[in-house]
C-alpha cells in the first residue's frame, strides 16, 4: 500500500514535467490524477465482484499485473489520449488491489485485532504519499 499512492501522487506532482514533455496544457496536467482515480473506483467496484467469484488471490494477482504493466506503459505515451489510457486502466488495477487487499487483511486477522490491522493496512496510504521521493 506504500508504493501505490507514490504512483498516483506522482501524476500531480510531476504534471508540469509531464505536461512540458507531452505538450499538455494546464487542463489536461490537472485531469491525469481524476482518470487515475476514476480507473480506481471502477476497479474496485467491478474487481471485489470478481473476487468474490474467482477468489481472492487469483483476482489480486490480475490486479495487480494491470496496474504494473500500465504504469510502465504511461512512460511510452505519446500524447494525452495515450496517457489518459495508460492511467485509467493502471487505476483500475490500483482500485482492485486495495479493496480486495484490504478483504484479505481482514480475513486473516484475528478478530479482535482485525480493526487495528485494516488500520495499519490504510496508514500505508498515507505513508506512501507523505514520504521523501
Amino acid at each position: 500500500y506504500e508504493i501505490r499512492p507514490r504512483d498516483w501522487s506522482s501524476d500531480v506532482c510531476s504534471s508540469d514535467l509531464i505536461g512540458a514533455d507531452l505538450g499538455l496544457n494546464p487542463a489536461q496536467r490537472g485531469s491525469l490524477a481524476t482518470w487515475t482515480l476514476i480507473g480506481a473506483v471502477v476497479g474496485g467496484i467491478g474487481f471485489g465482484i470478481l473476487s468474490d467469484y474467482w477468489g481472492r488471490v487469483r483476482v489480486l494477482t490480475w490486479t495487480i499485473l494491470l496496474f504494473a504493466v500500465f504504469t510502465g506503459l504511461g512512460a511510452l505515451a505519446q500524447g494525452y489520449w495515450d496517457l489518459v489510457i495508460y492511467r485509467t486502466i493502471a487505476g483500475l488495477g490500483l482500485g482492485g488491489e486495495f479493496g480486495i487487499g484490504m478483504a484479505l487483511v481482514a480475513e486473516a486477522w484475528p478478530a479482535k485485532q482485525r480493526a487495528r490491522a485494516c488500520s495499519y493496512v490504510g496508514l500505508g496510504w498515507q505513508a506512501g504519499v507523505r514520504s521523501p521521493r
